[in-house]
């Protein structure tokens, strides 16, 4: 928690900060749905960690996996 205090995170490009929460809905709705609508023993429930991790950097994708629990 210190490096977003920090301004780590506030230095992201608003584009990622705003990917967070499309991210955490991401990987709320498609883990739902593909476990208990299809009934398939995928976890997909990270999905949206990965592509904020991929696209923002470590830092913003560390906050979305924690905020996604």
């Amino acid at each position: 928690m210190d490096l977003i205090r920090a301004g780590q995170l506030a230095s992201s490009p608003p584009r990622v900060i705003v990917l967070m929460p499309v991210a955490i809905a991401i990987n709320i709705v498609l883990g739902y749905t593909v476990q208990s609508g299809l009934r398939l023993p995928l976890y997909l429930d990270s999905i949206g960690t990965i592509l904020v991790g991929v696209l923002g950097g470590p830092l913003p994708g560390l906050c979305t996996g924690a905020l996604s629990i």
